[in-house]
């Protein structure tokens, strides 16, 4: 005997093999939105700056000032790089560039939840 399912199907995908899952509409698709090749070498980079900085460094708390100055200059030492051919520094620049906006976004998302707890609940419930 098939079990019902708690929600109306219009919330479900069901598949040929007749197994159900929620629909991916209005989630975000991660799978095709990030070049793997791009998340390779950022995870390359994490990988290195965890020896230099412990396992999770960034986890604890950086100021989002602390990311939009080193940000800046990456994104300047890129732009020498790319555009004149100017090594200042050696280093994966762009990956830098990425952990410093992924840091900022998470700090920015973080502020979020501690001004407003509520949102947390939020959250959870429309999981």
């Amino acid at each position: 005997m098939a079990k019902k399912l708690k929600y109306s199907q219009d919330k479900f995908t069901q598949f040929e093999t007749g197994a159900v899952r929620d629909v991916s509409q209005g989630k975000p698709n991660l799978y095709e939105c990030m070049s793997p090749f791009a998340m390779w070498r950022y995870g390359e980079y994490m990988e290195k700056s965890a020896e230099k900085y412990g396992a999770d460094n960034w986890t604890k708390g950086i100021p989002i000032e602390s990311y939009m100055k080193s940000l800046e200059r990456h994104l300047l030492k890129l732009k020498m790089e790319l555009k004149y051919g100017i090594t200042k520094e050696e280093g994966d620049h762009a990956s830098a560039i990425l952990f410093n906006i992924m840091g900022l976004i998470h700090q920015e998302e973080i502020l979020k939840l501690k001004s407003n707890p509520n949102e947390t609940t939020k959250r959870r419930k429309t999981k």
